[in-house]
């Protein structure tokens, strides 16, 4: 395991005792709010109580909230004042949601709008219709053309003419089926571009719990059925010829409630808001209102702190002016008569909520909901708390700190160590630079000097064996000469010459050895300070393979330069190349048989310039063929007098990376023979 990963083991242990503050932490917020959260359960219950008992004007309405609310339903919304009936859409209106009844691409739609204001109720009804129809007010009948239906209650049905733009007269129906005028509704109707919209009022007291309305369009025939669309069911009737539309039954409806508003008002305390809605989430009354957060009592420690560990990351505000959002909060819970409790972290506040059904009284089946939003940072105010808090965190933060950089720098000098013993060792295991040792008195500073010390011994021994072929060429030279001097001495006995001509060939091996060694290692040198210039390959190997045709006669030395390239120019030694080529074919001329051809070849890309010399004859053996360019490896069965030590290829591939390049060899791909392939950086 490496002294990087143990150091973060190591850091990652001592973190454990900050976590586990923070874990405690967030276990005292969440009691925190479990605390806040039984009050306020507790408050909402006392406050139900209370409303099941508040007198109400709804008393007359036990009968209605037995029924189930409908879809169908309309629900008034408050109004700050009342509007002028006109027919017109004025801005009293812009604060009221629009609601839909058809499809709105269709020919024939209905949107429409309900408000209640000083108990009076109000809708403003638009009404979609390509082919309008006004009514003949000379004739008593509703089928001379479009008009609307309103019903009140569970009794009549009132109809509104459309005529004259403006004011609308009201009818109902009396004996048999005769229009009789009503003063129950004041109505207004103007047309618009699409239909037309219509504005009417009645008081709370004449619509008794229920209100339903239909539009009727006769269509200009009353050969065929009028179009009806509403929020109840129609259904129509004929007196002769001409239908009557009615309805059987209107729909129950709920209103924002004043009374109950102001009963609420006089429960909700300061930073309170409470909400009664019914089962569609219409909200009947509101009151109160939450705290804005106290953002300037908390330091900015304490906010970092806060938003670091507690806060959940969301990013919906909170907009205590708007109306209590009851869809997103109360679709997916059952509220029963026992508090449900949940609380929601917003960007800008934290906000608990509490919810029950009321059971009893005028508002029975309807739910209390109540809003409390409160100080988030109330717990790191504690005094003992935030003390504690602050120095666990404090004193750990500062310890993990210490002891990373410590570590840090003792790991950081440990790898700086590391890259400076490797950069002054070559690929060839040679010390090529000096060794700067650490002059820190502490360990690794001592570790460093003795690595210092062992490289410098290194370096000697390096520079020993560099020398030794050529100290063992001179110094064998003298013993080797009188060796063979002796001997020639001695070849006038016939006995003994057969024994002499071995031991002269003996010696003539070993002085060929040693002048190849000390060779081997000149040429070495003289590479490493040889002169680069820019010369053209192409002219090159054309130059020499005209040469090797003279000299092996019993070959055929190809020359094979690529086609309409006039020049190939690298930047290399002539010299070398040429040197390299003369081993290159030699080794070939020595493993092809005779008449067989030697091909010199040239190659290019945008990268590089390939020289191959190609020749038939014995193939390589499978495996790694590197060791063929590696110094005093041969792989000839040495069958002829000549002595061979390996030299030549190892000359090649030094040639090649003092160029830059690679050497490669590898069998033909008929298996016909052997290619060697020298690549060099253009």
């Amino acid at each position: 395991m490496s002294i990087r990963i143990r150091v973060i083991l190591f850091l990652f242990l001592l973190s454990l005792y900050p976590w586990a503050s923070i874990q405690h932490l967030r276990q005292s917020e969440e009691n925190t709010r479990s605390l806040e959260a039984d009050y306020l359960s507790d408050r909402v219950s006392d406050i139900a109580q209370l409303i099941s008992l508040s007198p109400s004007g709804r008393a007359q309405k036990t009968q209605a909230q037995s029924d189930p609310l409908t879809a169908e339903g309309l629900f008034f919304y408050p109004l700050a004042s009342a509007p002028q009936i006109d027919g017109f859409a004025e801005e009293e209106w812009s604060t009221i949601p629009e609601l839909r009844l058809g499809d709105n691409s269709a020919d024939f739609s209905i949107s429409y709008q309900a408000a209640i204001n000083a108990q009076r109720l109000y809708v403003l009804i638009n009404v979609k219709d390509s082919t309008p129809v006004s009514q003949s007010y000379y004739r008593s009948l509703l089928a001379n053309g479009d008009y609307l239906g309103v019903k009140l209650g569970s009794t009549r049905t009132y109809y509104l003419r459309l005529g004259s733009p403006g004011k609308i007269d009201i009818y109902y129906l009396g004996a048999n089926d005769t229009l009789r005028r009503s003063t129950d509704i004041a109505a207004h109707w103007q047309i618009k571009e699409e239909g037309y919209q219509v504005e009417l009022m009645t008081s709370l007291s004449n619509a008794n719990n229920r209100f339903g309305f239909f539009a009727v369009d006769a269509q200009n025939d009353i050969s065929r059925p009028p179009a009806t669309l509403g929020n109840m069911e129609t259904a129509q009737r004929f007196k002769g010829i001409y239908s009557i539309v009615d309805a059987a039954k209107a729909p129950y409806f709920t209103h924002h409630e004043q009374k109950l508003a102001t009963t609420l008002s006089q429960l909700a305390r300061v930073g309170l808001r409470l909400h009664v809605v019914d089962s569609r989430c219409n909200i009947l009354a509101t009151a109160g209102q939450t705290l804005a957060p106290q953002d300037l009592d908390a330091s900015w420690l304490t906010k970092t702190l806060y938003n670091t560990v507690l806060f959940n990351g969301s990013t919906e505000n909170y907009d205590r002016n708007q109306s209590f959002a009851c869809k997103q909060h109360l679709t997916s819970k059952i509220i029963t008569n026992k508090a449900e409790l949940w609380s929601m972290e917003y960007e800008n506040d934290l906000v608990a909520y509490a919810a029950l059904s009321l059971e009893k009284g005028p508002y029975a089946k309807s739910i209390l909901v109540a809003e409390q939003s409160r100080d988030r940072y109330v717990m790191f105010n504690n005094q003992s708390f935030g003390s504690y808090l602050y120095y666990t965190l404090g004193i750990s933060l500062f310890i993990i700190t210490v002891i990373g950089l410590y570590l840090s720098v003792w790991s950081w000098r440990l790898r700086a160590l590391n890259r400076s013993a490797q950069l002054v060792v070559d690929e060839g295991g040679d010390v090529s630079a000096a060794f700067k040792p650490s002059q820190s008195a502490d360990e690794i500073g001592q570790l460093s000097r003795n690595y210092g010390s062992l490289l410098e011994q290194i370096r000697g021994h390096n520079d020993y064996l560099k020398t030794l072929a050529q100290k063992l060429s001179h110094e064998m030279r003298t013993p080797l000469a009188i060796v063979s001097t002796s001997l020639d001495n001695l070849s006038s006995d016939n006995e003994t010459k057969i024994y002499l001509e071995r031991a002269r060939d003996g010696v003539h091996r070993l002085s060929y050895i040693m002048m190849s060694m000390g060779q081997a290692k000149k040429i070495e040198e003289a590479i490493q300070y040889s002169e680069f210039e820019i010369l053209d390959v192409r002219e090159l190997i054309t130059d020499v393979c005209k040469a090797y045709g003279k000299i092996y006669q019993q070959h055929n030395v190809v020359c094979n330069p690529p086609e309409h390239v006039d020049k190939i120019v690298i930047n290399g030694s002539g010299e070398l190349l040429i040197q390299m080529l003369d081993k290159l074919v030699d080794n070939a001329v020595d493993f092809s048989p005779s008449g067989s051809t030697i091909t010199v070849a040239l190659e290019q890309d945008k990268k590089q310039a390939r020289i191959k010399v190609i020749n038939t004859g014995p193939l390589l053996a499978d495996g790694n063929n590197e060791a063929l360019f590696q110094q005093l490896v041969t792989y000839r069965d040495n069958s002829d007098e000549k002595t061979h030590l390996g030299l030549g290829l190892f000359i090649t591939r030094l040639i090649a990376e003092h160029h830059g390049g690679t050497v490669t060899a590898s069998n033909l791909t008929d298996k016909s023979g052997v290619s060697f392939c020298i690549s060099l950086p253009r």
